[in-house]
């Protein structure tokens, strides 16, 4: 089974149409345990997304910045099996295989 989605459908959800920057965002709070989760800056809205999908790719992302396989602020993401939704999330479908990862050259450090 295949779905077609068109650019922007009538649930409002938008397919990723180029990579975003990822970003580690780390939180500290006073009586519990830190947390780490992973967001992206979509470049067309400049705007920071969190990402959701299965919690196995969260993690294999959670991993790989923290393994210095990627880049916070450096490392970028795409998939053509993304896409936006309305309540400000970038949803991936399917695991990391489908996604191809690269590097921002206007945000590395000289």
């Amino acid at each position: 089974y295949v779905e077609a989605i068109m650019s922007s459908d009538q649930n409002g959800r938008r397919l990723q149409e180029g990579p975003c920057t990822l970003l580690l965002k780390h939180t500290r709070y006073e009586d519990k345990a830190d947390t780490q989760e992973v967001e992206c800056v979509d470049h067309s809205t400049n705007d920071i997304i969190a990402i959701s999908g299965s919690e196995s790719m969260k993690v294999g992302l959670l991993a790989m910045l923290n393994s210095n396989e990627l880049t916070s602020n450096e490392s970028t993401m795409y998939s053509t099996k993304a896409y936006f939704t309305s309540n400000g999330q970038l949803l991936l479908s399917g695991d990391l295989d489908s996604v191809v990862f690269g590097e921002d050259a206007s945000s590395r450090k000289s």
